[in-house]
């Protein structure tokens, strides 16, 4: 007799031991526990996908009790009463504990991310479609990139220099040495500007004779052959009576400004004249 009471109550202990045992899942997979309770059984109104354990009650395939189903995204174990309320409000303090244990392979401290671990710090297959929009964004971006680039390099054409004015010729120098002498009326002439007015006429001169001593750089050679010369003698006398001869006075002022306005009006006003020895 005492063996058969010993005998029931290890069976008890057992039977209450494998009920106690809690419900295994995988982290991140469903699994479910079916109970036998009247009373319509609901998930709470607080759960979210942040939660450590999410529940979802059905009726149970047998047509009898209630199936409630668990999603585990923490490994530990957990009492899915706390998940549960009932459907008219009242507590459940008349529902036995519901122990689950989620378990895992993934490291202690991979937290709630079911697609993060430390080994990987991001996985492309959860982000493959912002990836794949990001690369289409960049490359339709590229191009408006590059010309907006090349607009703000662009500088304003630099418009070229303008060319230097060309030195005036001995031509315009002498006509502008007559125009300030003014032989045309009756003022003094500065010395400086009848310096200048007869070394512009030797040296015009000078550079249109073909006679050797204008070309061994020799002034008081060339000074000698525009003086002698056929053409310009008569021009370079009545310049030099005016500019050099004392007491020259208006008489040779009158000629040394008819020869220049000769000179101007048949050689520089036109085509130069060559002078040929």
């Amino acid at each position: 007799m005492k063996r058969r009471t010993l005998a029931m109550l290890l069976l008890l202990v057992c039977a209450a031991g494998a009920h106690a045992e809690p419900v295994k899942a995988v982290r991140g997979l469903a699994n479910h526990v079916d109970v036998d309770y009247a009373p319509r059984l609901r998930a709470r109104a607080d759960q979210s996908p942040a939660s450590q354990v999410m529940v979802r009650v059905s009726p149970a395939p047998s047509g009898g009790g209630q199936r409630i189903e668990f999603i585990g995204t923490v490994v530990g174990t957990f009492d899915l009463r706390n998940y549960l309320e009932r459907d008219d409000g009242k507590p459940l303090t008349d529902l036995a504990e519901l122990s689950v244990s989620v378990a895992s392979k993934l490291p202690a401290d991979a937290g709630t991310d079911l697609y993060s671990s430390e080994q990987s710090w991001f996985n492309w297959r959860a982000h493959y479609r912002t990836l794949l929009w990001g690369a289409v964004g960049l490359w339709v971006t590229t191009p408006l990139a590059y010309w907006f680039v090349r607009r703000m390099r662009r500088t304003a054409p630099v418009a070229p220099p303008a060319p230097a004015a060309p030195p005036p010729t001995i031509e315009e120098q002498l006509l502008d040495a007559i125009r300030t002498a003014g032989m045309g009326g009756s003022g003094e002439v500065s010395v400086a500007d009848r310096a200048r007015l007869e070394l512009l006429l030797f040296r015009y001169f000078g550079e249109r004779m073909s006679v050797p001593t204008s070309m061994d750089g020799d002034p008081a050679a060339m000074y000698q052959a525009v003086r002698r010369h056929m053409d310009t003698r008569e021009l370079v006398g009545a310049l030099e009576r005016w500019l050099h001869a004392r007491g020259g006075g208006e008489m040779a002022r009158q000629e040394a400004a008819a020869a220049l306005e000769h000179l101007r009006t048949s050689r520089l006003a036109g085509s130069p004249v060559e002078v040929h020895a």
